[in-house]
């Protein structure tokens, strides 16, 4: 069908819907007046003003149309095709778009007040202004769509995914978001008297305060209020631009309080024993003399910041603001996997091996009375610094050491630029020495079962890296 055909379809169906009732007109002859099409393809036509409503267009395709301030009230939309269509001021009072497409349309300050939208594909849609009251938006798939300052209110938006979808400044009281995936939507701003999220999934959903959810239609469970984010409880940024995000996921049964705590002093202290291998500019002596193994560091910077913790696995995201720091970051991501691997593979040796290299350390005298010593070091470290020592045993320390010299870092180690005066041959070595407190904490995790991720995601120019462990 050409665009002329179409507009005389068009001016036929206005005639209709105005046509006065007269007796005389037989009630066949009026309904044969109606808009109806079925399958069309009218792609990247311009339609504005026109008066649609009551048209029956079923599974048609308007793709790249302009169709502002038409009126589509009490239509049959079902199955047509709408991408990126602008739909600007346009009316859908009371029609149906069960299972049509309007992913990456405009619905800028449209009327779909009582519409039906189940099945719908919003992906990227536009709503902002838009009256969507007393609508059935069940089962739709709305990622990424912009509701902002959308009046809602009494709508059914259930099962459906709204992943990253932003709601500012809406109205959804007394909307329903029953068992929808809204990780990640922001609700900053909206009016949420009466509103439900029964069984939503709500991972990093952000909302201005507790306050704000102070007369919701039920309270949000535990689970819930641990994955979502407050505006008014972010921690305090730095001046200065992100250097470096390290995501850290600890994942595994009764996580307790203790055992968060061993991460996250590991964490910090690698940080800052690697930290001060790339700023010195000592003697590799020096550097040597000042790293300390286990919980200890080189020195406690306030390069290391914690954006944010989310329960459900544990996920923290460690950020820096220092372009050194970010170096660190991208390393830590990397040694945390070849650590782990390193540790499976060691737990995975007969036993009858593990006692030979036992007995092996074991019979080695200086080395025992250097352990005594640096535990002497570390709980004198401990005291001062008010940090929790590991409860590792003998055979522990004796796993550890052995996975430490198996480790193989060259790979990642080589494209690092140290500006002390580290020699290429000694890098490994000292980074290895420099890590000893997250070996610690993984060999610890990997025996009570925990796993860990870690994902590093550097400045905009930089490529997201994820490594599971």
């Amino acid at each position: 069908m050409d665009i002329s055909e179409l507009l005389n379809l068009v001016e036929v169906h206005e005639n209709w819907v105005n046509f006065p009732e007269q007796k005389n007109i037989e009630q066949n002859e009026n309904e044969s007046k109606r808009l109806a099409l079925s399958g069309e393809k009218l792609r990247k036509i311009v339609l504005k003003d026109r008066v649609l409503s009551k048209a029956e267009i079923l599974n048609s395709d308007f793709l790249h149309s302009v169709l502002d301030n038409c009126d589509f009230s009490e239509s049959n939309l079902t199955g047509s095709r709408f991408r990126e269509v602008s739909f600007i001021d346009t009316q859908f009072v009371s029609a149906n778009l069960s299972s049509t497409i309007l992913n990456r349309a405009n619905l800028t300050s449209s009327n779909l007040n009582n519409s039906k939208l189940t099945g719908a594909d919003l992906n990227g849609s536009i709503f902002l202004n838009a009256k969507i009251a007393n609508a059935d938006l069940r089962r739709v798939s709305a990622k990424y769509a912009d509701f902002t300052n959308a009046r809602l209110n009494g709508s059914k938006v259930e099962n459906s995914d709204l992943s990253k979808a932003c709601f500012k400044g809406a109205n959804a009281s007394k909307t329903s978001f029953k068992n929808c995936m809204l990780d990640e939507a922001d609700f900053r701003g909206a009016n949420l008297y009466d509103t439900s999220f029964l069984d939503a999934s709500m991972r990093l959903t952000k909302f201005d305060s507790r306050q704000q959810l102070k007369q919701l239609r039920s309270k949000l469970t535990e689970e819930q209020l641990q994955s979502v984010l407050f505006d008014d409880e972010i921690n305090y940024k730095p001046e200065g631009n992100e250097e470096g995000l390290l995501q850290v996921i600890l994942d595994g049964k009764n996580i307790s309080p203790i055992n968060l705590s061993y991460l996250l002093v590991s964490l910090n202290a690698t940080y800052n024993n690697l930290l001060y291998m790339v700023d010195t500019n000592d003697s590799i002596t020096e550097i040597k003399r000042n790293i300390h193994p286990y919980y200890s560091s080189t020195r406690a910077s306030d390069d290391l910041y914690i954006k944010q913790i989310v329960k459900g696995s544990i996920i923290i995201d460690f950020v820096t603001y220092v372009g050194g720091g970010a170096v660190i970051l991208k390393l830590i991501g990397d040694l945390i996997p070849k650590i782990s691997a390193e540790i499976r593979g060691f737990k995975a040796l007969p036993t009858k091996r593990k006692r030979e290299l036992e007995e092996r350390a074991l019979e080695l005298d200086v080395q025992i009375k250097e352990v005594e010593l640096q535990e002497k070091q570390l709980s004198l470290e401990v005291k001062r610094n008010n940090l929790v020592a590991s409860e590792n045993h003998e055979t522990d320390r004796v796993h550890v050491e052995h996975i430490k010299e198996k480790l193989e870092l060259n790979d990642i180690v080589d494209t690092l630029q140290f500006n002390s005066h580290i020699k290429l041959d000694d890098t490994v070595p000292l980074v290895k020495e420099g890590a000893v407190p997250l070996l610690n904490v993984l060999y610890k995790y990997e025996g009570m079962g925990f796993k860990i991720k870690s994902s590093y995601q550097g400045n905009a120019h930089n490529k997201k890296k994820q490594s599971d462990a």
